[in-house]
């Protein structure tokens, strides 16, 4: 009995990986039973991915492969692996390390060094109202 659990365990994951070859969201480790269907999982990436290109004003930016483990010791975003760890399914957990994907992926190091110097520029240019009554 055992051996048919594992061997199904298998079939899954090798499904799983095959039909992600056409979609950004691979899922690779699941410990546990989780009720999960691939087409949502890219749903709700593609959704987060396009909400957050339409903040910045970015749109048609190819999403970057993300890879989603489920089973995990706690819920986490590894931004260098673009790995998103779940304890367990749950979409809006899931949305959330997905937005912050993608926001890591459009803020390029420019874009924070210019954001960095404004927000310096504009500490540097207000001055508090108790400096003016010392004038």
């Amino acid at each position: 009995m055992l051996w048919i659990s594992r061997a199904l365990a298998v079939v899954v994951i090798l499904a799983t990986v095959c039909m992600a070859q056409d979609s950004p969201v691979t899922v690779v480790k699941m410990k546990g039973q989780h009720k999960l269907s691939l087409p949502e999982v890219n749903k709700l990436y593609f959704s987060a991915f396009s909400e957050v290109q339409q903040e910045f004003g970015k749109r048609g930016l190819k999403m970057p492969p993300v890879t989603l483990i489920l089973g995990a010791e706690k819920d986490a975003v590894e931004f260098d692996k673009k790995t998103i760890s779940l304890t367990k399914w749950n979409p809006a957990r899931f949305v959330e390390g997905a937005v912050l994907i993608a926001f890591e992926e459009l803020l390029t190091l420019e874009k924070r060094f210019e954001i960095t110097s404004r927000a310096m520029r504009l500490a540097d240019a207000t001055i508090d109202v108790t400096q003016l009554a010392k004038k």
